[in-house]
């Protein structure tokens, strides 16, 4: 299992506007899907050459540039269907002087990607995934992800049980927490919601990238049953 991103203990300071309004943006499916979030930055360039920066949140790029992002994001039903299904690439420019004045998209839409996600036995955390983007010429591209970095949402506030994103506090309301992440109970509601820092490869290109996972209920391609059982393989 990959170590923490914080090492010794991830902390939670959250503070409410007066307003109170909810700004949180719910990227998860509810209790009966399956939500598997992925995002690297892959460099189109040789394995020893210099990475790219680590894109926040997506990950995309075209063949015919020297260097890309590459963004898939995957909702699933119970038995594993389909019920978003996005993928897509574009180019990562050296510095912003680089990026053309242009309104044009400069991204590349895909026709779909496929997942096939790993687990680390007894939780739902990826110990591996592999996604393909498929382009509209049927053309696929295969990113394989190895975890390296782990770093637990609720530390943000994502399923907090009381410093939930969204929540009214009051007119004012200043909070903190600190916890070991290796004895957390990985199953527990609260820890489910989990990003990785991850080595991104498609066998010709090597990146950085995010792995990011949320799976609540059951679901039928890893074996879950319940709403937090782990997984049962080896």
């Amino acid at each position: 299992m990959p170590p923490d991103l914080i090492n010794l203990d991830s902390g939670l300071v959250t503070s409410r506007t007066p307003m109170g309004k909810s700004t949180s943006k719910h990227r998860f499916a509810t209790a009966q899907r399956i939500a598997h979030g992925a995002f690297a930055a892959l460099a189109r360039r040789k394995p020893a050459a210099r990475h790219p920066r680590l894109a926040a949140s997506s990950f995309s790029g075209p063949p015919i540039l020297e260097d890309h992002v590459s963004h898939a994001i995957f909702f699933d039903g119970t038995k594993g269907e389909a019920l978003v299904r996005e993928g897509l690439t574009a180019p990562l420019h050296k510095s912003e002087a680089d990026i053309p004045d242009t309104a044009e998209p400069q991204d590349e839409r895909m026709a779909t990607a496929i997942h096939r996600v790993k687990y680390h036995p007894a939780t739902r955390l990826a110990s591996s995934a592999e996604i393909d983007l498929i382009n509209l010429q049927g053309e696929k591209r295969t990113i394989h992800l190895e975890p390296i970095l782990k770093f637990q949402m609720k530390g943000l506030g994502y399923l907090h049980p009381e410093w939930g994103q969204g929540f009214w506090k009051g007119e004012l309301a200043i909070g903190g927490e600190s916890f070991e992440t290796n004895q957390l109970d990985l199953l527990a509601k609260e820890n489910v919601h989990v990003q990785q820092v991850v080595k991104a490869t498609d066998g010709e290109n090597e990146g950085i990238g995010v792995l990011e996972q949320l799976v609540i209920g059951p679901y039928a391609p890893a074996g879950f049953t319940e709403f937090f059982d782990g997984y049962k393989g080896d």
